[in-house]
């Protein structure tokens, strides 16, 4: 039986000093009491800024309950084995963004000004406001698994291994279903008829004169896409995760002949598995949720509305004179949730309502041999395929590109260009980009993998192993976007996929000083040296398209190829990793209709050379004092002893090319291309260890 609970408040105000104690007349602009503070007043034109941050506060807390047992039973040439587990997360949020108000001053923004930031501020006369809210959640998640396996020693040569789990993770849902879903087609009965309320009791509605948007709808809603309601979560369960296990082991004997010089007596060893594996639901898809349309949108923005003063944002304008709209601001904090259609913003994650669990089936082949006594090589073929992994599609992508306009319908102003593409949206009464979380994306690994090592002998042992692999998807995490248009394009190297390591490591005692005796066997023996070599080729990336999204999203869009591309040796050339103009951005025109197109370059289509060569040495001198049982160990280690730059990240940011008065590419102040990061430097440490 377990239990664990994480307490974790973050970004909170380090100012508690109420509004009313600083001279505001009210404090019912702060969204979240428990975290009150004065708000941030901004002058924005100077670039000074009072009061708290804005951020946060962001407080969590996790707790986890689980139950978990096994038996173990040997009968006869039988080993089974049985198990099971329970866990049961819950998970309290509370994810809010200007919680205590912000204050702007302004000459350029809003409206309502003395044309001076500071004059404004004295006359206690904001231009322009921003009210948060809070986005609170509840979440809750069970996961079940049970497995059962059986290790047969058919012969004396030959065990096999048979298992079958089977697990099941619930969807992640919040205790008052704060979600919301998209289905296109659909209209949220909820919603037009008033059922629809917030964890404080208050409805959620349409605007008057306005409509429910189509497409979006809530936990109780009839779902077309179930076939019922829409269910907590928003997805059905997943229920058909079975996953079973083989292996085999099996020692071939042959009495003589090419099958005893190629095998040996007891000298071999072949092995082979598969096993299917599961994934669980990543917790990301609901964070964006803290968006959702009615409960709680992260930020009210009200822009040049010239009413209110300093001390009380809700007072009559006291200054109609000045651009001002002679009105009272209502507080956004307490007013009725609306919503109509078109809704200018949607939560960035929304889950498919058949959202399955990922899995990878891996197997693998290897033959031991030994030889020499002291000596074993291994060699192996290792494979996985990964099957509904998560990634994202664009549901609601922009028209008038790579998705034709509908009869009657037409580009604002018969323009096509990314300034727009929200009002071109497939759904215009959603007119922002739905990036729906999906389990369709695929991975594909295959390695050879050899093995050379020595056991303990004549003071040394050593191990040799090299790896040769390929890793290829369509989608690094679960935010990369397939290719609604061709899934070829989302197809490339992994961005881990290292085709080549070698590690080596070795010890080998010094035997010179086991010649001696008496004192001199202490000062002269005990010596030992060691260490780890690893070298492994560098890692592909990509070039994005500066151009943005090509007239809409869901498409895998990048740079355009220039020169050929070269590596460059970055330790002489200012951390250069390869040619600046192997790449150019896309230049496109103001209106896309009919020249829209794709970045000539693919996706992990090079590789840079931020690969691993170092070398981990160690000195150790160990002497045995009064007894056996007593010795002292003195140990000097250097890590990455060469002191050899591992170069990690990359700055691909095309837009940080910098050209000179003539155009021309300027490679020094340019920091694309250049690596912006390395692993660390040599470090040195001694040590000494006292054993009795």
């Amino acid at each position: 039986l377990g239990y664990a609970r994480n307490n974790l408040p973050s970004v909170a105000p380090q100012n508690t000093t109420t509004p009313q104690q600083i001279g505001f007349s009210r404090s019912d602009f702060v969204a979240d009491p428990r975290f009150i503070g004065p708000p941030a007043i901004r002058l924005f034109d100077r670039g000074l800024i009072l009061g708290n941050s804005i951020q946060g506060p962001q407080a969590r807390i996790w707790e986890n309950f689980q139950i978990q047992d096994s038996i173990s039973w040997v009968h006869g040439d039988h080993r089974y084995k049985f198990g099971f587990d329970g866990t049961k997360y819950k998970g309290q949020s509370a994810f809010l963004f200007i919680n205590n108000t912000q204050l702007t001053f302004s000459r350029t923004i809003g409206g309502n000004t003395t044309n001076d930031d500071f004059a404004d501020f004295l006359l206690g006369n904001p231009t322009f406001y921003q009210f948060g809210n809070t986005a609170d959640r509840d979440f809750r998640q069970n996961a079940a698994a049970a497995f059962a396996q059986d290790s047969w020693r058919v012969r004396e040569n030959l065990t096999l291994s048979l298992g079958l789990r089977y697990e099941y993770t619930s969807p992640l849902t919040d205790k008052y279903n704060r979600f919301v879903f998209y289905r296109p087609g659909a209209t949220s009965q909820l919603l037009t008829s008033g059922q629809l309320r917030n964890v404080d009791g208050r409805v959620i509605g349409i605007t008057p004169g306005g409509r429910a948007p189509v497409g979006l709808v809530f936990v109780g809603d009839p779902d077309p896409a179930t076939g019922g309601t829409v269910p907590d979560g928003g997805t059905t369960k997943d229920l058909n995760n079975f996953a079973p296990r083989l292996g085999i082991a099996w020692s071939p004997k042959f009495s003589g002949g090419w099958g005893g010089k190629l095998f040996g007596t007891n000298q071999t060893v072949i092995r082979a598995g598969a096993g299917m594996y599961y994934g669980a639901v990543i917790g990301d898809n609901v964070l964006q949720q803290n968006g959702a349309p009615g409960f709680g949108t992260i930020v009210t923005q009200i822009v040049g509305n010239g009413a209110g003063t300093l001390a009380d944002p809700f007072a009559p304008d006291p200054f109609p004179n000045y651009n001002g709209n002679g009105g009272v601001l209502q507080n956004p904090l307490t007013a009725a949730r609306t919503l109509a259609a078109p809704l200018a913003a949607f939560p960035s994650f929304i889950p498919d309502p058949n959202l399955r669990t990922p899995f990878v089936t891996q197997y693998n082949l290897t033959v031991e041999r030994s030889f020499q006594n002291n000596y074993v090589l291994s060699l192996s073929y290792v494979g996985n395929r990964g099957k509904k992994l998560y990634a994202t599609r664009e549901v609601n992508p922009g028209l008038g590109t790579f998705f034709p306009f509908p009869a009657g319908r037409t580009a604002p102003g018969g323009v096509v260009s990314n300034a727009n593409v929200n009002s071109r949206r497939l759904n215009d009464d959603v007119r922002a980009s739905i990036p729906m979380l999906i389990s369709d994306a695929r991975s594909w690994y295959d390695a050879f993998e050899a093995q050379v090592q020595k056991r303990y002998s004549k003071g040394l042992l050593f191990q040799v192993a090299y790896t040769f692999s390929k890793s290829l998807n369509e989608g690094d995490t679960q935010r990369s976007v397939l290719d609604v248009v061709d899934r070829r394009f989302s197809k490339g190297y992994s961005l881990d996929d290292s085709p080549h390591r070698l590690v080596a490591s070795w010890i080998y005692d010094v035997p010179f000083g086991s010649k001696f005796s008496g004192w001199r066997q202490r000062l002269l023996g005990g010596y030992s040296f060691g260490g780890i070599a690893t070298f492994q080729s560098g890692t592909p990336f990509t070039v994005g398209n500066s151009a943005g999204t090509v007239g809409t999203e869901g498409l895998s869009s990048f740079a355009d190829l220039g020169a050929a591309f070269r590596q460059i040796e970055a330790r002489s050339n200012e951390r250069r990793a390869f040619n600046v103009d192997a790449f150019s951005p896309i230049t496109l025109p103001t209106n896309l209709a009919g020249v829209f197109r794709r970045g000539t370059s693919g996706r992990n289509q090079f590789r840079a050379a931020n690969g691993i060569n170092n070398f981990d040495l160690i000195v150790s001198k160990r002497t045995r004092l009064w007894s056996e049982a007593s010795n002292l160990e003195l140990r000097f280690e250097a890590f990455n002893a060469f002191n050899h730059t591992q170069f990690t990240t990359l700055d691909l940011n095309i837009n940080n090319i910098v050209r000179d008065a003539s155009g021309n590419i300027d490679p020094v102040r340019s920091t694309f291309g250049k690596f912006n990061g390395a692993a660390e430097s040599r470090v040195i440490q001694l040590a000494a260890r006292f054993s009795f």
